[in-house]
């Protein structure tokens, strides 16, 4: 056989898999469960709302007087809560570092991370707006849990046992790179 044969069969079977979304690594789909208070779940892939979710968002509800953000961090060197989150001096005593400021200084964000030799295993991220925590992200490839509402949750999670822990979501958004949002 030709190498050039052999790149020919390649590329089509790469490029069926990435319209059919049979790896979801390069899948053009990706899907967001919304829950209340702000939290929303994400998973790529095909089919993303029956996969596992990756990561964790909370937005705080409001812009003149957000909603405190229901979350809490376990990390490797412990716990985080929401007020934790939002000090900024406790962060950096943790090891976080600041990864975005406005010009203002009005909004600033902090982040964590845990890389595996090159790859990023874990990260975390959390964005202040005048001394208020108004976001939380938590994305990570391994064992890594949240607490939302008392209710602890590790991620990756499948969707199965995301809706047998937090019951269902308010909706389940899929968006494909190419078509926008779909229907699930």
């Amino acid at each position: 056989m030709s190498r050039l044969y052999i790149y020919s069969l390649a590329g089509i079977w790469l490029a069926g898999c990435l319209a059919l979304g049979c790896i979801p690594a390069l899948s053009t789909r990706s899907s967001r469960a919304i829950y209340p208070g702000g939290v929303s779940f994400f998973a790529n892939g095909q089919g993303a709302y029956k996969g596992a979710y990756y990561s964790l968002e909370c937005l705080a509800a409001g812009a003149n007087q957000p909603q405190p953000c229901p979350v809490v961090l376990h990390l490797p060197g412990g716990d985080l809560t929401a007020q934790d989150l939002a000090d900024s001096k406790k962060l950096q005593d943790r090891g976080w570092v600041e990864s975005f400021r406005d010009n203002g200084g009005v909004t600033v964000e902090y982040q964590w991370k845990e890389m595996a030799g090159d790859a990023e295993q874990t990260l975390a991220q959390v964005t202040l707006t005048g001394g208020v925590l108004t976001r939380v992200l938590l994305r990570t490839t391994d064992g890594v849990s949240a607490s939302i509402d008392g209710k602890r949750v590790a991620l990756p999670i499948t969707a199965a046992k995301l809706e047998e822990l937090m019951g269902k979501p308010l909706r389940i958004e899929v968006t494909d790179v190419f078509q926008g949002k779909v229907s699930p």
